[in-house]
């Protein structure tokens, strides 16, 4: 085997051709060979019925019970994951293929956490016939994803950038705390669902439900959203530049742009207004309850309702 390999590879992308050169050393080459074992055990088991965060979880779970002096990933590099991404294709036809990428974020998440240093990572899926899913979960750094995604596409996301040169599934940005994500294709529902802030942009359309329990952070779509957008949305900035989306009618807050014009805009509510407005809810009904005990004597359910504490 040569001491330095170079793979060229072009890969369509929506805003032309992209030509990705990996370059892989001696030390490099066993890096994705320690990788892809290790992967190749992840998609062997059986995990049950796990989702989204779950699955994460259980992925890194798993490396640090069986594999400790694995699980820091310090030894490996930016060029190792974009590597082993090109290798994917050899397990399409694998149990727990769509796994993948939350297994490429805990290699990305756990490297960026035992170096503490900022880097780019590149993602190569374009050549997959099956999307992967959880690329970018709790991402803090900067990824670049050339080809398609699955579901949950930079979920719970903590900062850094993402760039997807593709289109993605659902609940792509879900729960967000920070950081920008640019999807240069169209998303599937759920985006953004429950995001507390940072940025996402849309160069296509979103699908169903975008923008729903959002709380904070902007959402920003190139072209439509449809059915029940901004549903029980609490706040934030959602702009969209089509005229042929559909908003849901129940919102509490938030401001929503259309076409370039503002079409909601109502005070923002923050989770700690909706605990309290919960509590309050829990009194009222707690208040009732003792007073329909009491036979409808107001003073004595004063009396014994300011005995009980309310958490």
């Amino acid at each position: 085997m040569k001491l330095f390999e170079v793979i060229n590879k072009e890969y369509e992308t929506i805003e032309g051709v992209h030509t990705q050169e990996i370059f892989a050393n001696e030390n490099s080459l066993k890096n994705v060979k320690k990788i892809t074992l290790l992967f190749e055990k992840i998609i062997s088991k059986d995990y049950g019925k796990s989702i989204g965060e779950d699955m994460y979880k259980k992925i890194a779970g798993w490396i640090r019970k069986e594999f400790p002096e694995q699980s820091s990933f310090k030894y490996i590099n930016p060029e190792d994951i974009t590597a082993f991404s090109t290798k994917l294709s050899e397990y399409q036809d694998s149990k727990n293929f769509e796994d993948a990428g939350y297994f490429i974020s805990v290699l990305i998440n756990g490297h960026f956490k035992a170096t503490q240093y900022r880097r780019e990572y590149k993602i190569i899926t374009e050549h997959l016939e099956k999307r992967i899913d959880g690329i970018g979960m709790y991402n803090k750094g900067d990824i670049i994803i050339y080809g398609n995604c699955g579901d949950d596409f930079c979920a719970k996301m903590q900062g850094g950038t993402s760039i997807l040169y593709g289109n993605c599934e659902d609940f792509a940005g879900i729960e967000m705390h920070s950081g920008t994500v640019t999807i240069l294709g169209n998303t599937g529902e759920y985006l953004g669902h429950g995001m507390l802030n940072g940025k996402i942009k849309v160069k296509g359309s979103a699908g169903n439900w975008c923008a729903c329990s959002m709380f904070n952070g902007t959402i920003e779509i190139k072209e439509n959203a449809k059915y029940n957008a901004c549903q029980d949305m609490y706040g934030g900035i959602v702009r969209i530049d089509g005229d042929n989306s559909h908003f849901s009618d129940e919102l509490y807050g938030g401001k929503i742009y259309e076409n370039g014009s503002i079409r909601i805009d109502k005070p923002f509510i923050t989770k700690g207004d909706i605990r309290k407005k919960r509590k309050m809810e829990r009194e009222i009904e707690l208040f009732n309850e003792i007073l329909k005990q009491e036979k409808d004597d107001y003073h004595t359910a004063v009396h014994v309702y300011a005995s009980h504490k309310i958490e």
